[in-house]
């Protein structure tokens, strides 16, 4: 998130503190739906800036954020997100790249601090590093399918909670968690030996890398 957006982003959860309760479920809702939108992050912040002060306006009236707004709190989030251009190829791809590299520093950092324990354990001075095909599969489906259980809930913000959506919840997790593991064992079984060993230097500054290409993406000027 570049410089604007974090000091907007501040004033905004300022201000949101002075939203009455009886609102807050369906103020929560309209972001969590708009934040999977194509809208940038900025252009998410002055949204949920303006949603604010529509809502602590009509607080001032003494109307609640369904008279404010009206009922249609999905139509009310479509209309907006319309007036709106469309994200640009090149920004699509920088999102893309900042998610991989987020992901990459995160998990890479976790696997490296595994990788140095096992050469402590193992008592090996010239602390290599493993990467193997199971790794990389791992990866590429643990960041995809995170990608996607948060889009589908967001999406899914303004559905109402029905007896049989919460089943299909349960079995659509099971199946998830039973996919996900299928996937890891697969890996572990099949890929795990295909491996490629080097100096936990450059893994390291491979993660680094990672992390500050993160740092620039996030930090560059809105459009």
């Amino acid at each position: 998130m570049n410089k604007k957006a974090r000091m907007l982003a501040k004033e905004n959860e300022r201000e949101e503190e002075k939203i009455w309760d009886a609102s807050e479920e369906v103020y929560t809702d309209i972001i969590v739906y708009l934040r999977v939108s194509r809208l940038s992050k900025y252009s998410q912040e002055l949204v949920r800036s303006d949603i604010i002060q529509m809502i602590l306006d009509g607080q001032a009236r003494g109307e609640g954020i369904g008279t404010v707004i009206g009922e249609d709190y999905k139509g009310f989030c479509d209309e907006i997100i319309e007036t709106f251009p469309p994200k640009r190829l090149k920004d699509k791809v920088l999102e893309t790249l900042d998610t991989t590299c987020m992901c990459l520093s995160i998990l890479g950092l976790i696997s490296l601090i595994f990788n140095f324990i096992d050469n402590i354990r193992l008592k090996n001075h010239l602390f290599t590093y493993s990467l193997s095909a199971a790794d990389v599969v791992n990866f590429i489906v643990i960041v995809t399918i995170a990608n996607l259980v948060v889009y589908v809930i967001c999406k899914g913000a303004f559905e109402q909670p029905k007896k049989e959506s919460k089943v299909r919840l349960v079995l659509e997790g099971a199946f998830i968690f039973a996919l996900l593991t299928g996937i890891f064992l697969c890996a572990k079984l099949f890929l795990d030996n295909y491996a490629v060993q080097f100096n936990m230097v450059i893994a390291a500054v491979v993660i680094a890398v990672a992390y500050v290409i993160h740092r620039v993406i996030g930090t560059r000027d809105p459009a």
